[in-house]
């Protein structure tokens, strides 16, 4: 079991009080909207001629729509670095990409991956759905690939991953998965799909999930990882084990199935042990520097008092508790 660390993933949306140019056609009443600014910024000119992309994408121009999307949006970054494009106009840009994606994945339909669709239509169609799954976002998992998961680097296994809440809800999102390790390799890029229409044996390239609301606490569960990688995971990074739980059939229970041995990971103080360091000293050290800040004025006592509460509550693994 592991969370989805906050700020992903979250539906993207246009920078707040932005508005997109028109296109070619000009505004309701007619008017030359596009021309004048074509000749006040280059960055909406170049938002317009997006938009219009956005508006024509569909499954009958579907390779030429992904392939401009990417152009524009490659031209957006290099007038950013140029100085002339807005960052809320190059945010824009960004949203512009990812609408075309959506778009045209709602246009193929998942029936365009499969295997066995025949013509030259159909492998077009599946090949852009696999371009654009190479565009998806990175969500970040809070856990090391290599010590939780590490046949997934080693030798490409696919263990099944899906979302643990708000499963009679339509996930709207597309993911690959990172965790917060420094090693690049530390993601997952192949799942099981999901879907009626998926074959057996073929290999998704991304995971779908929730938008997720403020502060919601989203957990993903990691099935059939089990005592193998439990033993053959290293403590890469420092990453202890994470919490787990055995998910079994029983004909008794009402769902089909229960729970048994939940097991909470491995705090931070369990983890610095093996590395010759000592939490209680490591708090001594932070609640001593504290207590010089506050008589310097640079901190209040309450205010030191929180810190050293909240560092100690997190080697135990604990929330802190705030005042």
């Amino acid at each position: 079991v592991t969370q989805l660390l906050p700020g992903s993933p979250r539906e993207p949306g246009l920078p707040p009080g932005f508005t997109l140019p028109h296109g070619t056609g000009g505004d309701k009443d007619g008017g030359g909207e596009r021309e004048a600014e074509v000749v006040r910024s280059p960055g909406r000119f170049l938002l317009a001629t997006f938009r219009e992309v956005l508006d024509a994408a569909g499954a009958g121009n579907a390779r030429e729509s992904f392939t401009d999307a990417q152009y524009f949006r490659k031209e957006a970054s290099e007038l950013f670095n140029l100085g002339v494009m807005t960052l809320e106009e190059r945010a824009a840009a960004d949203w512009l990409f990812r609408e075309v994606c959506k778009k045209l994945r709602a246009a193929l339909g998942p029936e365009a991956g499969q295997q066995e669709a025949a013509g030259p239509l159909a492998a077009e169609h599946a090949d852009v759905l696999a371009a654009i799954d190479h565009e998806a976002p990175y969500c970040h998992m809070n856990l090391s690939v290599f010590r939780s998961m590490v046949d997934s680097w080693a030798i490409g296994q696919i263990f099944p991953v899906m979302p643990l809440q708000r499963l009679h809800e339509h996930p709207s999102l597309r993911v690959r998965l990172a965790d917060i390790t420094c090693d690049s390799d530390g993601r997952l890029e192949r799942f099981i799909p999901s879907g009626r229409g998926s074959p057996n044996g073929s290999v998704g390239r991304t995971l779908p999930v929730h938008a997720r609301a403020p502060d919601e606490l989203y957990l993903l569960g990691i099935f059939l990882v089990g005592v193998y990688q439990e033993s053959m995971g290293s403590a890469h990074n420092l990453y202890g084990a994470t919490a787990a739980a055995e998910v079994v059939l029983d004909a008794a229970a009402p769902s089909g199935w229960s729970l048994r041995g939940v097991r909470q990971g491995d705090t931070v103080s369990e983890v610095l042990g093996p590395s010759q360091h000592d939490a209680s000293e490591a708090a001594a050290a932070v609640r001593e520097a504290l207590r010089r800040r506050a008589e310097s004025g640079e901190l209040s006592t309450d205010e030191a008092d929180e810190v050293a509460a909240a560092y100690a509550a997190s080697l135990q693994g604990l929330e802190p508790t705030r005042r």
